[in-house]
């Protein structure tokens, strides 16, 4: 990018190095400060809006990620401006429950401990009454890591948000089409494919749940693993608001494994950037 830092104002080149994204090529940077502001959300912060590295077979591509508030607050605006209204109705699931052995109607609850993982979830979000339904599996949605196929820290901690959370996305994505037809909610990953509406998923979402990953082990565990872990913590980090929290959050995970260097320098710079911010 650095033969195209003219491209950029200042403010913009302060926010690309806070953001960590002075890789990043500058035509993707350009169009995610210009879907930002379409879509009125603040770049700065990575719950509403975020660029996301991804590796497939052909290279490096950059993918949008919106959060679900962030499509909340895009809804929200839409409604406003057009005179119109919005709704999200309850996040819905289906499945057996194990401790029955029966199959159960969409119901707005799942006991995962006593009833086992869901096998649906379904959310509708209401555009000026229309209704745009969404309907998402486990088994498509679900996102695991290493040999076992163990489900990610996000997925083992709250299943059913996880779960959920991607139902809404598709509908969201249905009922604002030209505003969110093209970006993909922080709990999904990036297929190649033509249909986003129909993405698995994948991604963290609170500092909670990255408090649940043991940390992976630097001899046992290949680098994918590894990577994860720092993209859970780098997402818990960014959920809190102050030194304190930080120092407790970095001493629980440490307590846990060891943890690699670069979590303790990603912890080392969020906490000197809370104390630079008091």
């Amino acid at each position: 990018m650095s033969n195209e830092i003219a491209k950029f104002n200042e403010q913009e080149m302060t926010l690309i190095e806070q953001l960590g994204y002075k890789q990043i090529p500058a035509n993707h940077l350009k169009m995610f400060f210009a879907r930002a502001e379409a879509l009125g959300l603040n770049p700065q912060d990575p719950s509403q809006i975020a660029l996301i590295e991804r590796k497939t077979k052909n290279g490096k591509t950059y993918t949008l990620q919106v959060g679900i508030g962030g499509a909340r607050r895009t809804a929200r605006r839409i409604a406003k401006q057009e005179g119109g209204t919005y709704r999200e109705g309850d996040w819905l699931y289906k499945g057996i429950d194990h401790s029955t052995g029966q199959e159960t109607e969409w119901r707005d609850t799942w006991n995962v401990a006593r009833m086992g993982y869901p096998e649906f979830a379904k959310v509708i979000v209401y555009r000026d009454g229309e209704p745009f339904p969404h309907v998402v599996t486990w088994d498509e949605s679900k996102q695991t890591w290493g040999r076992e196929g163990n489900l990610t820290p996000m997925w083992d901690a709250k299943p059913t948000f996880m779960l959920g959370k991607n139902a809404a996305a598709g509908a969201f994505r249905k009922a604002f089409p030209d505003e969110l037809g093209d970006v993909y909610f922080d709990s999904e990953s990036f297929v190649d494919t033509s249909e986003p509406i129909r993405q698995k998923a994948t991604r963290q979402d609170v500092a909670q749940q990255a408090l649940s990953a043991p940390a992976p082990k630097k001899k046992q565990e290949p680098e994918p693993e590894d990577d994860q872990f720092v993209r859970d913590v780098k997402a818990a980090l960014a959920e809190l608001t102050s030194a304190e929290a930080v120092t407790d959050f970095m001493n629980e995970i440490r307590e846990e494994s060891d943890v690699p260097q670069k979590v303790i320098n990603l912890g080392r710079d969020r906490w000197n950037e809370l104390q630079e911010n008091k």
